[in-house]
């Protein structure tokens, strides 16, 4: 995920930003946020013990990968 964002062009960065807030009440994109606080909302949830499992020891810092993800869908916690 992280390498097609990074990949993205500053247009499709607005383009996803105006989108989001199109979507936002739609039921798939009501399911995404809910999907990501349950996988990823603690340090010790499932999405983000797969994750570290996956990097296998690099340095990561879970309140930033939160404070990111979250920022990016728009979700209040």
């Amino acid at each position: 995920m992280y390498v097609f964002v990074a990949m993205l062009l500053t247009d499709e960065i607005d383009e996803c930003a105006e989108l989001a807030v199109k979507y936002w009440v739609h039921p798939l994109a009501v399911e995404n946020r809910l999907n990501a606080v349950e996988l990823f909302g603690s340090s010790d949830a499932a999405g983000y013990v797969e994750v570290r499992r996956q990097i296998d020891g690099l340095p990561h810092d879970y309140e930033t990968f939160w404070e990111g993800l979250s920022a990016a869908l728009k979700i209040v916690s």
